[in-house]
This record gives structure tokens, sequence and C-alpha cells, in this order.
């Protein structure tokens, strides 16, 4: 089995998320142009601490594919990305929830004692 990364099929695989097969093309092929370099490689905003920026996760979930069609169309023409759109929809349905229900009050997470969780 070969070391490398199949580029194509990962390509394929990345161009739903993205919404576009040009642009991951276009980023693969940057980035073997930047890996062949001798520059190390540069950090990303998240890992130096920038605290302008804000905290983003990953989530994965499934849409109706015309609805996801219909983001796409509106991303390629207005020249913004899905992730902007569906992030502008999420503030807007947590800004008309919070109007009929008020402000939502997000706990920390409990930090768990494994000893505890095993009767350890």
């Amino acid at each position: 089995m070969g070391k490398g990364i199949n580029t194509n099929a990962m390509d394929k695989l990345f161009s739903g998320l993205s919404g576009n097969e040009e642009n991951i093309s276009i980023e693969h092929e940057q980035a073997n142009e930047e890996s062949h370099t001798s520059e190390p490689p540069k950090q990303s905003q998240k890992s130096k601490g920038n605290r302008n920026q804000p905290v983003k996760q990953h989530i994965c979930t499934i849409v109706k594919a015309d609805s996801l069609n219909k983001i796409r169309a509106i991303a390629k023409t207005e020249g913004l990305t899905i992730n902007s759109i569906i992030d502008l929809g999420l503030d807007i349905v947590i800004k008309k929830y919070e109007e009929l229900h008020g402000t939502i009050q997000v706990k920390k997470p409990k930090k768990g004692d494994v000893g505890k969780v095993f009767n350890l």
C-alpha cells in the first residue's frame, strides 16, 4: 500500500463539504506548492491564541440536498463561504429563540472523574 495520500479521492471527499470541487483543487495545488518551500508551515490563528477570533468547533450534520444546493448557489453568486452563511443562520435562530424565551445560559461542562465513573 502506498504511503502517499490519494489526492483525487481526498478532493472528491471534501468537495461536498466545501461546495466547489474547483476550489478544492486550487487549494490543494497551493498547499503542494507551499509544502515544497523551505519555510516552516504557518500556524493557524487558533493555535496562536488570537483572542479576536471566535472559537470555532467542527460539527457534522445531514441537511436536505435541495437546501444545501441553494446555499452553495448563494455562496457562489455572492462570493461567500458556506460556513459564513450557516453561521449567520444559526445566529438568527439563536437571537429569535432568545427573544421568545430569554437569554440562553450555557453551563460549563463538568469535568468527570474516571475513578468515580468506575467506582475505583
